[in-house]
């Protein structure tokens, strides 16, 4: 999956994106990462 379609799928820019899969950009909040896990189709 592109890095746009993540982003859009997660509901974030792709800019954002980039700057977490980068390290950048400080700690993403708890349902921005609920919501990369869901687009990525990952579970716990």
């Amino acid at each position: 999956m592109r890095r746009e379609e993540v982003a859009q799928r997660a509901n974030i820019s792709s800019a954002w994106y980039m700057c977490l899969e980068q390290g950048r950009g400080g700690a993403p909040s708890a349902e921005v990462l609920d919501n990369l896990a869901k687009a990525l189709l990952l579970s716990c």
